[in-house]
């Protein structure tokens, strides 16, 4: 199954109240962290805020950890939304 079908299966989910919306989210960044950092880019969200000023520190794993503290996300989802955070905001840092 595509990322495409799997996120439309978990919507329904939700939609049907199978799952709790947080759910939704944590699937959703299982399947592709990058999809969550774009839909949120313009959204403050708490394990951004808190990661974004370790990363101008270069403390990068002090920032995975404090996202998967904040998220629920395992290790792998986690550093990859930090990867992708870091991306996009090192466009605005130069």
């Amino acid at each position: 199954m595509n990322y495409y079908a799997k996120a439309i299966d978990i919507l329904f989910d939700v939609m049907s109240h199978k799952r709790n919306p947080l759910e939704l989210i944590r699937e959703i960044a299982k399947l592709n962290p990058a999809i969550i950092i774009r839909a949120a880019k313009n959204i403050s969200a708490p394990w951004m805020e808190a990661a974004i000023p370790l990363l101008k520190e270069g403390q990068k794993i002090l920032a995975i950890k404090k996202c998967r503290e904040l998220t629920g996300l395992g290790l792998k989802e986690a550093k990859e939304a930090v990867d992708e955070l870091e991306k996009l905001k090192i466009k605005e840092w130069n």
